[in-house]
């Protein structure tokens, strides 16, 4: 008895393995649907990734935008500090040059007494 539900177990475990392996008639009206519906997943999944893309590119763009109008506000906030700096030294420059001058001809007259 154990060896005959053995093998009735075995054999219809065979059939559901070979009937899976099969998969749909392609044939039947329920194969082709079943064919076409994996497709048409497939395709949905292919546009669902692009759309997704398009998403994040696009904010990466507005990233970057962004990233750039920044950068030019430094850009020119630094070239007006570097245009103030060029003038603080040509002043420092000059001072000291004065400095010197007045301290050279301030020597060269006799002490007075």
């Amino acid at each position: 008895m154990k060896t005959l539900l053995h093998t009735t177990t075995m054999l219809a475990a065979l059939v559901l393995v070979s009937a899976c392996a099969n998969g749909p008639d392609p044939e039947s009206f329920g194969g082709r649907l079943q064919a076409e519906g994996g497709e048409v997943a497939r395709i949905g999944e292919t546009w669902t990734e692009g759309e997704a893309a398009i998403r994040k590119g696009r904010a990466m763009i507005d990233d970057g935008e962004d990233d750039i109008d920044d950068g030019e506000d430094l850009i020119a906030s630094g070239k007006k500090k570097m245009r103030r700096g060029e003038d603080l030294v040509r002043k420092g420059e000059r001072m000291k040059r004065e400095a010197e001058e007045a301290y050279s001809v301030r020597g060269a007259k006799p002490a007075q007494s």
